[in-house]
């Protein structure tokens, strides 16, 4: 086993890309005092590792226990005179103060604590002892519980700066090996109890699964290689397809539903695309339902928001989206008739320009999206700038016959968040304009037209 786990752990850290460099790689090992670490840092030693340090840490959670298991690494780091770090955490404290499980604490805790080690010696890995049973339990843990392609591949020899230099070795092979070089470890007595899923798995199931095939850990292990590389597969084709369909424009995306239902298997590629964005496999269904509903529906996860507009998934990041304050709730903002012809207005994201002019014989008036033009005569000041309203109605300009605002922006194709931060300039009751949009026909230029109320949104 020591000559196999030298050959392991040489592959993992690169070994012969550092001896190059003239320094031989920094090992932080995470030991609990339990068997599977305790061993770790046993083969370590045993294999003339010198460039290796220990950590332990003290999560309080079982009393004089955890107390133990922590003395118990200490009292061998320093019988072998290995480099020790060790603290303790109020893991219960801080799991209500975060507001998550003890277990996702305790992570939190360890793994923040770990790196901060790893950044100030200036260590290069750090070494977890999960053993191949570990990986095969992940694996039904994450089917149990629904999973994409990387929950079918197991734990990860190596992400990042961590190694699992014993990911190839079953419990069996771990306690054997203690037993024959009497390393010392503590029992966690919660292993033995059904209270967690992983446990049940470990201590009912996998007994049965050993009866039927006596070799299954390393049937199931040599599967999860097979499924890390048809993951490989799916995801370059997912890397081309991402590119096709998804078009990222700052902090806000669009996917292009009419090219992503084109795609075979496109309920799993909208899957793949919404993972990123935090949305769950309940709602991506959802989504892929809405595609030929009604536009406007919304779905949220925890950082963004999802609509359904005609042609596009939209995605925002909540935070750049009002969710509570309404669009009557806004601040409005009053323009009198500028005294020297021109007046600019700072409002919201943008700024408004409001310009008078007389009308001369040579004016030709462009308008477009920025830009508009109106017969001043016919507008009566102060102008209100706002936010548009449920209820708002406008002749648009060619038309003779009011419309509802809401039913003009259906009829161009904005999409959610351009409605939402669509803006009008109202005179008394009546919106002159839509910014940006398109005038009310009633205050059109005309023939005798004599001075020229011109607006302009950037």
């Amino acid at each position: 086993m020591l000559a196999e786990f030298k050959e392991n752990l040489s592959s993992l850290i690169g070994n012969e890309s550092f001896e190059t460099a003239g320094k031989r790689p920094g090992i932080l090992a995470a030991v609990s005092g339990g068997i599977d670490s305790m061993v770790m840092a046993s083969l370590l030693y045993e294999c003339n590792y010198k460039n290796f340090a220990i950590a332990s840490v003290n999560f309080k959670l079982r009393g004089q226990d955890s107390d133990a298991d922590q003395n118990l690494v200490c009292n061998w780091a320093k019988e072998h005179d290995i480099k020790f770090f060790n603290v303790s955490f109020d893991t219960i404290s801080y799991a209500y103060k975060e507001g998550i499980s003890i277990e996702m604490a305790a992570r939190d805790l360890r793994y923040k604590w770990f790196y901060k080690v790893m950044d100030d010696e200036e260590y290069d890995f750090l070494a977890i002892a999960h053993n191949m049973n570990d990986s095969v339990e992940t694996l039904f843990l994450n089917i149990i519980r629904g999973t994409g392609i990387d929950g079918v591949t197991g734990i990860r020899e190596k992400r990042e700066r961590i190694i699992r230099p014993l990911l190839r070795f079953s419990r069996a092979e771990i306690l054997k090996y203690a037993q024959d070089g009497s390393v010392p470890y503590r029992n966690d007595k919660t292993n033995s109890e059904n209270i967690y899923s992983r446990n049940r798995i470990r201590n009912n199931i996998f007994p049965e699964f050993q009866k039927i095939n006596p070799s299954f850990l390393r049937t199931i292990c040599r599967d999860m290689e097979y499924f890390k590389e048809a993951g490989d597969i799916i995801k370059d084709q997912y890397k081309r397809i991402r590119a096709r369909v998804l078009e990222e424009c700052g902090s806000q995306s669009k996917i292009n539903i009419s090219l992503l239902i084109f795609e075979t298997h496109c309920r799993y590629w909208l899957y793949m695309l919404l993972d990123e964005y935090g949305f769950n496999s309940s709602q991506c269904d959802q989504v892929y339902d809405s595609f030929y509903g009604q536009p406007g529906k919304r779905f949220f996860s925890p950082k963004y928001m999802l609509v359904k507009d005609r042609e596009f998934l939209l995605l925002f990041p909540r935070g750049d989206v009002k969710m509570d304050a309404g669009r009557d709730e806004a601040e409005n903002y009053m323009i009198c008739r500028p005294e020297n012809g021109v007046e600019m207005v700072s409002l919201y994201e943008c700024s408004l320009y409001v310009k008078l002019y007389m009308r001369t014989s040579d004016f030709r008036p462009i308008p477009s999206k920025e830009t508009l033009f109106m017969d001043a005569s016919k507008v009566e000041f102060p102008l209100t700038c706002r936010p548009w309203k449920d209820g708002d109605r406008f002749i648009p300009l060619g038309m003779s016959r009011f419309k509802k605002l809401s039913d003009f922006f259906t009829d161009n194709k904005l999409d959610i968040k351009s409605k939402e931060h669509q803006l009008v300039l109202s005179a008394g009751n009546d919106i002159i304009c839509i910014l940006g949009q398109r005038i009310d026909d009633r205050y059109k230029i005309t023939p005798e037209t004599v001075e020229v109320l011109e607006v302009k949104i950037n």
